[in-house]
């Protein structure tokens, strides 16, 4: 879900949209690149963007977490929705559906989402205020959810939540932290070697 490359001197980051990150983000004085559809950062920012990626979406691009596969019952799990507003549904960080004007079907989110059960209206809300417009029915599947994320919503409640099963590690992920591991001991096996 979260790519985080270092090159160039800059902290690239590859991330869903997410109104708290991009904030986030503008406040570090990152750039958004829209021909790679990433943020740019100083390397030496490095630790404040991973500690932000980990508040947003529970991960930081770069170390290796466990994930889990959840299954969410809409009406169950409306106190989960991070947006104020009736038209979207936003949880883990990224908008699993969303409906941009009344006449429109809904989204339903990334790659990573989809919908298991129930449907939603072709239609909802008003010209001004789209609605979802969801039933009991509705169960939206969501895979990569890094387990600490997970855990630290699911401490104010877990209504209308189901862990499906923890996924097995993401091999790229792995290769990726690797390569930023060797670099930063050629770092320092080059530093000791300076002294």
């Amino acid at each position: 879900m979260i790519k985080t490359i270092i090159e160039d001197g800059k902290v690239k980051v590859e991330s869903p949209y997410n109104l708290k990150f991009v904030e986030y983000a503008r406040r570090m004085k990152g750039k958004f690149d829209r021909s790679t559809k990433r943020w740019e950062f100083k390397e030496d920012d490095l630790e404040v963007v991973k500690q932000r990626l980990i508040d947003v979406y529970g991960e930081d691009g770069i170390s290796v977490v466990t994930k889990v596969v959840v299954d969410i019952c809409l009406m169950e799990a409306e106190w989960l929705n991070e947006s104020s507003e009736a038209s979207q549904f936003i949880a883990f960080g990224r908008t699993l559906a969303t409906r941009s004007s009344r006449d429109r079907e809904v989204f339903i989110g990334d790659d990573d989402v989809i919908l298991k059960a129930g449907n939603f209206p072709k239609k909802g809300g008003s010209s001004k205020y789209p609605s979802l417009d969801y039933d009991e029915e509705v169960v939206m599947r969501v895979k990569n959810i890094p387990l600490s994320l997970y855990e630290k919503v699911t401490k104010k409640s877990s209504d209308g939540l189901t862990i499906v099963k923890e996924q097995e590690y993401d091999k790229d992920a792995l290769l990726n932290e690797k390569s930023i591991l060797l670099k930063r001991i050629n770092e320092i096996d080059n530093l000791l070697k300076a002294q």
